[in-house]
């Protein structure tokens, strides 16, 4: 394993490279977690893989400005590692969680160096009502810098939430734990803002893949309260020959030892 430092404009990007293969694979974590989750796929895949982890904005040890993080910047970063580091400008891209939503972006704006990519747990496949107004438009932006600037005031919000049915008991308890922790709640407010601009378009996606004939593998867990397995039906309903949806006896943390035995067959080449 090695770290490295990029500097990028007034950013500091952290990053690791696990393996020494000669197929390249950007890994992106979920929220809350950082770039070493992909630690544990370096000694069974080190040999064919090289696999390069980011920390995202305000997570591990990359130091960020107060600014979006945008699909041109994630671009322009990745092709500042690859010539840091000499290597090929064709990669595989995967993602945990939120890592997917920057995968997806990655993809739809430039598809052409992706060979394959494989999704864990996707984060923002959700495209209810609610949804689109909290992270689409300028009042939903307002109402949760609000929330997330005065999380005793958000409280009811959740209330309200939990209710209507909007969130289930598992997202309304992991809410609540931000509402009672002032870093955790101001953590989670300069996390949103500077990932609120990575918002996935599926049907572009799934165009897409269909234009590109890439692969790509989708897991849900069977017990994910988080981003559950419903979530799929957004992308089934495309009838896509490239997407590969699995659905394993798991929660949401899929970047565990124990599933090993059904990581590894993502990472080989066949369509």
């Amino acid at each position: 394993m090695y770290k490295r430092f990029l500097q990028y404009k007034d950013a500091s990007i952290c990053y690791y490279i696990y393996g020494n293969g000669n197929q390249i694979a950007f890994c992106f974590h979920g929220y809350s977690n950082n770039a070493r989750i992909f630690e544990l796929l370096e000694a069974p895949l080190g040999d064919r893989f090289r696999l390069i982890a980011i920390d995202l904005p305000f997570h591990g040890e990359t130091s960020w400005p107060r600014s979006r993080l945008t699909e041109i910047v994630l671009t322009e970063i990745i092709d500042l590692i690859l010539a840091a580091e000499a290597l090929p400008q064709k990669y595989w891209l995967v993602g945990f969680s939120l890592g997917c939503r920057v995968c997806i972006k990655l993809f739809t704006f430039r598809p052409a160096p992706v060979v394959r990519m494989i999704l864990l747990s996707p984060d923002g496949l959700y495209n209810s009502i609610w949804y689109r107004f909290l992270v689409r438009t300028a009042t939903g932006h307002k109402l949760m810098a609000f929330l997330l600037k005065s999380p005793r005031k958000a409280m009811p919000v959740l209330d309200w939430c939990r209710k209507l049915n909007i969130i289930n008991t598992s997202v309304y308890n992991y809410a609540c734990s931000f509402v009672h922790s002032k870093r955790e709640s101001t953590l989670l407010f300069v996390r949103w803002v500077s990932m609120s601009k990575l918002h996935p378009n599926m049907k572009l996606f799934n165009n897409r893949m269909l234009e590109r004939g890439i692969p790509v593998s989708i897991v849900f867990g069977k017990k994910d309260q988080i981003t559950p397995r419903q979530n799929a039906q957004e992308l089934r309903r495309f009838h896509n020959k490239y997407l590969h949806i699995a659905l394993w006896d798991a929660g949401h943390l899929l970047l565990r030892e124990k599933y090993l035995p059904k990581l590894l067959p993502l990472f080989e080449s066949k369509n």
